[in-house]
């Protein structure tokens, strides 16, 4: 089985009347010591992407079967990014639900699951092609 990751992102937006200053705290926040400290912080909610944060026995501590089993389901299991990390569009084809709406459409005896299927896959193109 191939465990699903995804990846925290911080986002500047053009438009911020503060962008100087969001910039510095993003350069400050993702200095290893520092999302370091953070991330043992928050209790291992996320996991560390700095392969050297990885040498602390915070993240192998065997008291904390959460923190542990996960970090070895990362580092030694097999792993692939949600499909919304690695395109946006993904984002949208979920938001929209169209697998869900094209299994409501056969539940309900509109379409067939042929026709259900060649209509979310129709969807699908259009917004990859909006991206």
């Amino acid at each position: 089985m191939r465990y699903l990751l995804t990846l925290r992102q911080a986002v500047l937006f053009a438009n911020s009347q503060q962008q100087k200053k969001a910039l510095d705290f993003l350069a400050y926040l993702i200095q290893s010591q520092v999302i370091g400290k953070y991330l043992k912080a928050a209790g291992g909610c996320n996991l560390p992407v700095i392969k050297t944060l990885w040498q602390d026995p915070f993240w192998k501590d065997p008291t904390d079967p959460h923190v542990s089993t996960a970090v070895k389901t990362v580092t030694e299991g097999s792993t692939r990014l949600f499909y919304y990390v690695q395109n946006p569009a993904y984002s949208v084809v979920l938001e929209e639900n169209i697998w869900g709406k094209a299994l409501n459409r056969i539940i309900g005896d509109k379409f067939s699951p042929e026709q259900a299927s060649d209509e979310a896959i129709k969807r699908i193109k259009q917004i990859f092609a909006q991206w």
